[in-house]
């Protein structure tokens, strides 16, 4: 099963995904355990994107502290 998700992965075809931050009712910051990719989401504009520093700068300037990712599980 862990080969078909990292498949899936590779793909853009993540099998889940977790919450790690909430920053209003419509944004938040996902990411795939297998992978360990993490996104910027928003459900206003029904979007998804590869979180990069320059979301970290924006909600770090709004007063947000950024989590890390978990450790990976073995």
């Amino acid at each position: 099963m862990r080969i078909l998700n990292k498949i899936k992965c590779a793909l853009g075809f993540h099998p889940s995904y977790m919450v790690l931050q909430q920053f209003s009712p419509g944004t938040r910051r996902i990411y795939c355990p297998h992978c360990m990719k993490d996104y910027a989401m928003n459900d206003y504009e029904r979007i998804s994107v590869p979180w990069d520093c320059s979301f970290q700068e924006f909600y770090e300037g709004l007063g947000h502290v950024i989590k890390p990712l978990p450790a990976r599980k073995p």
